[in-house]
């Protein structure tokens, strides 16, 4: 008999696969999935099995750039027939909602690609030859053609088939590379040359290609696959091959024995790794937000909390903090990684990934491809629970780049502005600190004597530098050093605007080199507009008021506004929520703005 939902047999046993055409069976029956935009919905569900898929995500999935007004309703009419078709034991839901999107619950012994993946980083843990060989093939036999096949139309889709793709070939390389290893090269060669074929420019591929002609005898054929390599990456992307590859042709010339593409190290019993800044000791305050991610952590639903806000509003510092109470929850490792440069600019995917890696222990990095350093990334971390912490996001991409696409690690992420594609994150935006938290924070730099000495005064000092941490702790280091200077009298200097960022001025503060990185994030548009405003408007203004200012049309200014609230470089006063807006440039900023100004 057919089965038409999950719920007629709540006993029976469900198969998801994605390795091939999709389809899912219970007790090896097939189950109809409707209509192709509804099957579209379940293949990118599974595809990011046990993290949130956001709406947007979806939405992009069925219809791209020209979604119809309808398509919220639509989708949801999708969700609903697959929450009824999907339905198990005792009516649970394997696809619920969440803020954002949907979650769809699958495990390796249910779906082929989490099962895929958990097979290869076991065999890959393997330190006898033959056992790490039979377990990829036994993995590798998993695939059933191209993955998706069939629904690849969609964009989404076809990026998701050519992730799997890679993560297939490089699995097959690691267990071609042991084969050849085991003197199997008349097992493997014929599959390397059609394979090969398929994929032209991937070097590790053709140096397994080439050893494996080699070793059977077809020496020819190898030197001749290096010649095809060297003129297809010359007229395609103006390249040449590898040094590696080079090595490998050399010897084949000159009558050496050809030596297989190095094979990854055995595996060492793996440690914890820890590698973070150290936690503040005089960390003060934010108590509501530690709660929150204490609660991330520990719940497990969502793969990324994004701690947003301006420059020196103290976001590292509470993610360094998170970090370090999170070690019950993620056995494997806490890793911190700036994502800037020493310039100050976007690192890229790839270097990023390359670290990761390097930190993970993994080498032989420096052929492979960024894609390939993805699939060895999400590889490594199938089996791990570790938590990643990301300092200083540009964009979404990155973190897209380097997410966890399924297990039980994850990321902890600071950014400067809100950034859009992240519906289903846990968010926290952080703001100025309360003042009794700020003063609390200064008398840990200075000394609680001191402040009791003067609590008026220490509150104006707070209030002066705009509650920022990053400022109350540069205040604190020059007030340790100047212990003659009374806390009214420093108060007294804060006061005026145009001395505000050289009162504030120590050595080693970078205070002024942060608040210019905040600026050099901007659009140029916006980054006019904000100059203007801090030079000629108060710190708090209405739009009627930026308008002249900025000499654009209103829906221009408030859209350029707008704009800079998402960059945290204008805030919107809680108190001063209303009808006609009311909005406020950090104290500090506006400060400096007005001295760029100033020439």
């Amino acid at each position: 008999m057919r089965t038409d939902t999950l719920g007629e047999h709540p006993s029976g046993t469900v198969r998801f696969g994605v390795l091939g055409p999709l389809t899912v069976h219970v007790d090896g029956h097939p189950l109809p999935l409707g209509p192709l935009k509804q099957q579209q919905v379940l293949a990118m569900l599974l595809c990011q099995a046990n993290s949130v898929t956001s709406v947007d995500q979806l939405t992009d999935t069925l219809w791209g750039d020209e979604p119809p007004r309808t398509a919220r309703k639509n989708l949801q009419v999708y969700i609903a027939c697959l929450r009824k078709l999907l339905r198990g034991e005792a009516g649970t839901d394997r696809l619920v909602h969440r803020t954002g999107g949907y979650l769809l619950r699958a495990t390796a012994e249910e779906l082929d690609l989490l099962q895929f993946q958990a097979e290869v980083a076991r065999a890959r843990e393997l330190a006898d030859p033959a056992a790490r060989s039979a377990g990829l093939a036994e993995a590798l036999q998993l695939w059933r053609g191209r993955m998706l096949d069939g629904l690849t139309s969609a964009a989404p889709l076809a990026v998701q088939a050519d992730r799997g793709a890679l993560r297939y070939l490089s699995a097959f390389e690691d267990w071609a590379d042991g084969e050849l290893a085991l003197g199997h090269g008349a097992a493997v060669v014929e599959r390397l040359c059609e394979l090969a074929g398929r994929f032209p420019f991937r070097e590790r591929l053709r140096q397994l290609q080439m050893t494996a002609l080699y070793r059977v005898g077809r020496q020819a054929e190898a030197l001749s696959v290096f010649d095809e390599l060297r003129l297809a990456l010359a007229r395609e992307l103006g390249l040449q091959p590898s040094p590696a590859t080079e090595r490998l042709y050399r010897s084949m010339l000159s009558g050496e024995p050809a030596q297989r593409p190095a094979a990854r190290p055995a595996p060492r019993p793996d440690r914890p790794r820890v590698v973070l800044p150290p936690d503040l000791e005089d960390f003060t305050g934010r108590a509501a937000a530690v709660a929150e991610l204490d609660r991330w952590q520990a719940g497990g639903h969502c793969r990324l909390a994004l701690v947003s806000g301006p420059v020196g509003i103290g976001k590292t510092s509470l993610a360094v903090r998170a970090a370090y109470r999170a070690e019950p929850h993620f056995p494997d490792g806490r890793i911190f990684l700036g994502l800037r440069n020493e310039l100050g600019h976007a690192r890229s995917r790839r270097s990023v990934l390359t670290e990761l890696l390097r930190v993970a222990g993994e080498s032989g990095l420096e052929g492979c491809d960024t894609e390939e350093l993805a699939g060895r990334w999400q590889s490594w971390l199938m089996d791990r629970r570790v938590l990643l912490v990301l300092d200083d996001a540009c964009d979404s991409a990155v973190l897209h780049g380097v997410l966890p696409l399924s297990g039980t690690s994850a990321v902890l992420a600071t950014t400067r502005r809100r950034l859009a594609g992240l519906e289903y994150a846990t968010q926290i935006e952080l703001s100025a600190m309360a003042p009794a938290e700020a003063v609390c924070l200064l008398g840990r730099v200075i000394g609680d004597d001191r402040i009791e000495s003067d609590p008026a005064a220490a509150a104006r000092i707070v209030q002066a530098i705009g509650l920022s941490p990053l400022a109350v702790r540069t205040a604190g280091s020059k007030l340790r050093v100047l212990r003659h200077v009374s806390l009214v009298e420093f108060a007294g200097r804060l006061q005026h605007p145009d001395q505000l960022l050289d009162e504030l001025c120590m050595a080693d503060s970078g205070l002024r080199s942060r608040l210019a990185a905040g600026l050099s994030d901007l659009p140029e548009r916006e980054r006019d507009a904000l100059q203007r405003l801090g030079s000629s408007c108060t710190a708090r203004f209405t739009l009627e008021e930026a308008v002249p200012v900025v000499a654009e049309m209103p829906g221009r200014v408030r859209r350029l506004i707008e704009s800079l609230i998402e960059a945290n470089a204008v805030t919107v006063p809680v108190s001063e929520v209303s009808a006609a807006a009311v909005y406020e440039l950090p104290r500090l900023l506006r400060c400096y703005v007005r001295e760029l100004a100033a020439g």
